[in-house]
């Protein structure tokens, strides 16, 4: 396997969280992408990454600028400390949303507190989007 760009962007999260919408819908065309309890775990790994963005980065409001993966952690991109691409949050808020509606109406016993922790999110951008693209 060979290791992927160490950066990346919110509409590119979203292109992820839309494959897994479609695992999660039982889609036949996904099974070679994994199976509904590997979406799980790969929503679990992306919540901790989002979650720990957030805490060591607050003023993105649950928003992602361009960002940079070194040693496991995700930090703005050096072109992007101040800032973050609109149409790419919003492509990002509405694949998460979709994955966090599926979730609540034909899931139960999502692992890992799921859809709790999509909800503080897409709730953190609501709240914080007024702030951050007016």
């Amino acid at each position: 396997m060979t290791q992927g760009h160490p950066f990346s962007a919110s509409s590119k999260e979203s292109l992820h969280w839309a494959l897994l919408l479609k695992i999660l819908e039982n889609d036949n065309r996904t099974a070679p992408f994994g199976t509904v309890n590997d979406v799980f775990n790969v929503l679990n790994a992306k919540m901790n990454s989002y979650e720990d963005f957030n805490k060591a980065y607050p003023g993105y409001g649950w928003f992602l600028p361009w960002y940079q993966i070194v040693n496991n952690t995700v930090s703005p991109s050096s072109d992007w400390v101040d800032r973050v691409p609109s149409l790419d949050n919003g492509q990002l808020f509405w694949a998460a949303y979709s994955v966090l509606y599926r979730l609540k109406t034909n899931y139960t016993n999502v692992p890992y507190n799921l859809t709790a922790r999509i909800q503080v999110m897409i709730d953190g951008m609501i709240k914080n989007a007024p702030k951050i693209f007016y």
